[in-house]
């Protein structure tokens, strides 16, 4: 076998399909995660017939097809979240979508840098927190560099939020999903 071979990715390789998924294709793979569970998706991968990879498998499966994904607009809670946790984690997505039940890690990056980032001015695209994030009434936050770890909320009267809408997640409470969940009042 040469180099260049070895170097390639099993997909490539083994000439397996690439591109978009079919209806079809969906439903064979819910049908074997089904009987064999979503894990050892190499495995899975060869068993279900698709000729698809185990990563193709697993990326469709984590993003796609798992029942616990919500879908539509990320909430002013969940951006509320998301806002906490840059601030403490950064940008390491996996680790912030552990914390958010139902959000994948590529769609809090996608929302972070689609909507959370255009509200910085061009100096600031370095996600520090450095700027106040206020354009929408329901997320008017206030984070700085400073205060990474205490996100300050504006006064109702600015915001247009009654106190009971508002929500001050502690450190602790972020770890905790469901406790976090519980203190937004979900």
């Amino acid at each position: 076998m040469s180099s260049k071979w070895l170097n390639l990715k099993a997909c490539d390789r083994e000439k397996l399909k690439k591109g978009p998924w079919t209806f079809e294709e969906d439903i064979r793979l819910l049908r074997c995660i089904k009987i064999h569970g979503p894990s050892r998706w190499s495995a899975l991968a060869r068993v279900s017939g698709l000729q698809r990879c185990g990563k193709s498998c697993r990326l469709r499966w984590v993003n796609y097809l798992r029942p616990d994904l919500k879908r539509g607009s990320i909430t002013p809670e969940e951006e509320r979240l998301i806002l906490d946790l840059h601030a403490r984690f950064g940008n390491r997505w996996s680790l912030i979508a552990e914390k958010i039940p139902g959000r994948t890690d590529n769609e809090i990056k996608n929302f972070w840098r689609s909507r959370i980032r255009k509200r910085l001015p061009p100096s600031q695209y370095s996600d520090d927190h450095e700027a106040v994030l206020n354009t929408s009434s329901s997320n008017m936050l206030a984070i700085s560099k400073s205060t990474a770890d205490h996100i300050q909320f504006l006064s109702p009267s600015q915001t247009g939020i009654h106190d009971s809408e508002r929500t001050i997640l502690p450190n602790s409470a972020v770890a905790d999903s469901s406790s976090a969940a519980a203190a937004a009042g979900n």
